[in-house]
């Protein structure tokens, strides 16, 4: 493209230059030197077309990569959101397990003491009656 470019130019310097000189040492009309003029004008106006559009292009591409990184900034945020939810929510599992076994020691130490004053009451209960049957 650059290449293109330079030889557009050089090509217009040339033009230029061989159309601003008389061959024959005549000097040039102003309506040849406007005529001249207007050529090199459109011709310029004509090379700088496909310029224009693929600036516009570029232009256009640059716009859409700058959405995509707004896009990519939110998707960011919300996967911290979502990844800091997960571990939250990870956390209070644990403690929720935590406090489940520690309900579970407690019901199974609660069960022990039931069973064990079930027993020492059956014992009493026992004696009683022995000591009622003696008298």
């Amino acid at each position: 493209m650059r290449t293109w470019r330079n030889e557009q130019i050089t090509s217009y310097l040339i033009i230029m230059n061989t159309d601003s000189t008389s061959t024959d040492a005549h000097p040039i009309s102003v309506k040849d030197a406007a005529n001249r003029l207007q050529r090199a004008v459109a011709s310029l106006s004509a090379s700088l077309t496909p310029i224009s559009k693929r600036l516009e292009q570029l232009e256009a591409g640059a716009a859409g990569q700058t959405r995509l990184e707004e896009d990519r900034q939110k998707l960011s945020a919300e996967l911290d959101t979502a990844l800091a939810e997960t571990k939250a929510a990870k956390q209070a599992q644990s403690e929720a397990e935590t406090h489940a076994a520690e309900l579970k020691s407690r019901e199974a130490e609660f069960t022990e003491l039931a069973e064990e004053t079930m027993k020492e009451m059956d014992m009493v209960i026992s004696q009683v009656k022995t000591a009622l049957n003696k008298t």
